[in-house]
């Protein structure tokens, strides 16, 4: 039997965020999920469609990632620091994950968020630099080099070297 793990706030002190890749080093960046929209310069209704986009974003979550409006995404942080609880058959309660994952080696139970989680995860979205956009040419380095390290022809540190020198060289031209 496979015991649950409760994640705790402890566990933060064992998580890093790595910088994406860009031109001044690295750095941290948003990606947007779902279909990006925008306005035609030819379009004879623009208040119309500027108004639909506006509708779009403020309705338009859908539980994936983070909001991209401020109030919702203050919202869903809220949210994920409020326990949630089941009832047991002997008409108590007990603390209901929100989210259960399988690692591979046993199972992983999320519970409700702590201040200081939600503290660190704003501080990521605040630092947040730059837009992703996917580059076929940097995933190709990042590939072409990962399959040297998962061959076992390079260590993990010379493999994260190579991609950080020709990434960096790709990006300075």
């Amino acid at each position: 039997m496979v015991s649950p793990h409760p994640v705790h706030a402890s566990r933060w002190a064992k998580v890093a965020f790595i910088g994406y890749p860009v031109a001044e080093g690295t750095g941290t960046v948003v990606a947007f999920r779902g279909s990006a929209v925008a306005v035609n310069s030819q379009t004879k209704n623009q208040a119309g469609a500027w108004a639909f986009i506006k509708f779009y974003l403020l309705q338009g979550y859908d539980g994936q990632g983070f909001p991209v409006i401020k109030e919702q995404f203050d919202q869903v942080l809220e949210a994920a620091m409020k326990e949630d609880y089941i009832g047991t058959e002997n008409g108590g309660s007990e603390r209901n994950p929100k989210e259960h994952y399988n690692d591979g080696s046993g199972d992983i139970f999320v519970y409700a968020a702590t201040p200081e989680d939600v503290d660190i995860i704003r501080k990521l979205v605040d630092s947040a630099e730059n837009r992703f956009e996917p580059h076929s040419e940097i995933q190709n380095i990042i590939n072409e080099e990962a399959e040297a390290y998962f061959t076992g022809q390079v260590d993990l540190e010379r493999t994260t070297e190579k991609i950080q020198n020709r990434v960096t060289l790709l990006l300075q031209e």
